[in-house]
């Protein structure tokens, strides 16, 4: 196993907490806007996927609501760009299409663990000539990077992501209704 037992163990950590962290989701919670022109990933209500990408106009990052993070967090672990960035073998990721068909929180919650397993997978896949070396053309920008820097990047965006969703399920806890 080539990626250094302590990241990986880190890694299951993270991975662990954030699903502890989502136990007990409910449906109220995944659909919950708390804002007008939040970002949003869910049924569009015309049998269709909708995740918001479209910066306004004003460049502002918008705010983005619990079913936006979740999705996002799902990308963060599985996607074609990790396997194509480690060097590993894999078609056309299934688990994001099947995030675009998450109809519920226990959907969400259940195509995350898979993709947090199949970052697991990476994660014993991944040869260690690839940790060590630059990814190259391939990665645009952070050609640089190793496979390593890779894996570390991606392990701080779960936290990030993560500690976002426990944000979340707090305000949603605490929310008082808007005066009309």
């Amino acid at each position: 196993m080539p990626v250094p037992p302590e990241v990986e163990a880190l890694s299951d950590h993270v991975s662990e907490r954030t699903r502890r962290r989502l136990l007990d989701l409910t449906n109220d919670e995944f659909q919950w806007v708390p804002f007008e022109d939040c970002w949003h990933a869910g049924a569009d209500g015309l049998g269709g996927f909708r995740y918001d990408l479209q910066l306004p106009a004003s460049g502002a990052q918008p705010f983005t609501t619990l079913a936006w993070r979740l999705f996002h967090l799902m990308g963060c672990y599985s996607g074609d760009r990790n396997a194509m960035l480690l060097g590993l073998e894999q078609g056309r990721d299934p688990l994001l299409q099947r995030a675009h068909t998450v109809a519920s929180a226990t959907d969400a919650l259940d195509v995350l663990v898979a993709c947090q397993d199949l970052w697991s997978r990476f994660l014993h896949e991944v040869t260690d000539d690839t940790l060590k070396s630059p990814l190259g053309e391939r990665a645009g920008d952070y050609g640089e990077a190793t496979g390593l820097d890779l894996v570390l990047h991606q392990i701080d965006e779960h936290i990030h992501h993560g500690a976002e969703l426990g944000l979340l399920r707090d305000l949603y806890q605490v929310q008082q209704p808007i005066p009309g």
